[in-house]
């Protein structure tokens, strides 16, 4: 059913895939991507966004993009970024749906079309959170333990009523995150880290855009971008934040 309603509104959505350093396997998981959106039988492009990777990753991803004209790369030598990168990128979607999905989600693919289908019902972001009653995951514990540790400090600072807003899983109407990305700016610092989806969302509830939460299937991937030990500049970008956002300076 909801593959016919997609087809029956005729969308188009640009799909961006950050990777890093992701040569063993992108054009296995970038195969299984389009095979999902595929199913949707929407008009579609794929963005590899090439996080200034050090390996192979591009010249594994070359065939792919040499034969099909839906698929695009964007290069960064500048990196990793984390998110900042990414979040330069969205301007050259062509379409007016976007979503961007961490590249290891192959589980989660064929949520897509959930994702879409809500943005058409009248919101203006829909994320995948792990956390709903209806998820199914499956994670190490001790990255759950401090994913859930993080989730609530940022909670209860911003009062951020998101169950989860880490999941690398998410789509935009292609207005509403282009503002919200020129008004976060870029960090040239880098220091923002995984802060950078927290307030994309943070600004977006104060900004009043409607946001949908939906439940998927996850699997965790061999890596995970929550490393505090490689974020400790990032607490003291939240602390500089949370302080500006108090003081209703939300604009940086």
């Amino acid at each position: 059913m909801e593959n016919f309603k997609l087809r029956k509104c005729k969308c188009s959505v640009s799909v961006f895939v950050p990777v890093y350093n992701e040569a063993k396997n992108i054009c296995l998981n970038i195969q299984f991507l389009q095979s999902s959106l595929e199913k949707i039988g929407c008009l579609y492009e794929i963005i590899v966004v090439d996080d200034a990777s050090t390996d192979t990753t591009i010249q594994a991803l070359s065939g792919l993009v040499k034969n099909d004209n839906r698929l695009r790369i964007l290069r960064y030598e500048t990196g990793p970024s984390r998110r900042e990168n990414l979040a330069s990128s969205f301007e050259y979607a062509k379409y007016d749906l976007i979503v961007f999905t961490d590249c290891d989600l192959i589980n989660t693919f064929d949520y897509i079309s959930d994702l879409v289908l809500n943005l058409l019902s009248g919101n203006d972001i829909v994320i995948a959170s792990r956390y709903l009653k209806d998820s199914k995951i499956k994670r190490n514990i001790f990255r759950l333990f401090l994913s859930k540790i993080y989730l609530f400090l940022i909670r209860i600072c911003f009062r951020l009523d998101i169950s989860d807003f880490l999941c690398g899983f998410k789509a935009f109407k292609r207005d509403v995150l282009l503002d919200l990305v020129k008004e976060m700016g870029y960090d040239n610092s880098f220091k923002r880290g995984i802060f950078w989806d927290a307030e994309l969302l943070i600004r977006a509830k104060s900004a009043g855009y409607k946001i949908k939460e939906i439940p998927v299937v996850w699997f965790e991937g061999g890596k995970s971008s929550l490393n505090f030990s490689h974020e400790k500049g990032m607490f003291f970008y939240i602390i500089k934040f949370m302080f500006k956002f108090a003081h209703g300076k939300n604009k940086t």
